[in-house]
């Protein structure tokens, strides 16, 4: 195998509210589109809607994945990815 190398920009914060700052975060980064990974009941919720409410005001394109599973196949996988390049 040859050498190479790989970076990737990640950026990881966890902790109660910091739901609160992907608005900011979004847009200082200007994505394309952002694409939401989570349950149907969780996207619903009080706190995630008000932060779509949020993004959707700023301009931002939102895209949705809810069919998730604890350990997924990779049709969920290949359907994420589809909606992700949509």
């Amino acid at each position: 195998m040859e050498h190479f190398d790989f970076s990737l920009y990640s950026n990881f914060s966890f902790g109660e509210g910091k739901i609160k700052q992907l608005v900011t975060i979004a847009n200082e980064l200007k994505p394309t589109a952002i694409l939401f990974v989570a349950s149907k009941r969780t996207i619903k919720s009080k706190s995630v809607c008000a932060v779509i409410r949020e993004l959707i005001k700023n301009g931002h394109e939102l895209k949705y994945f809810d069919e998730i599973s604890p350990n997924p196949r990779t049709k969920s996988i290949d359907r994420c990815a589809e909606i992700f390049l949509e």
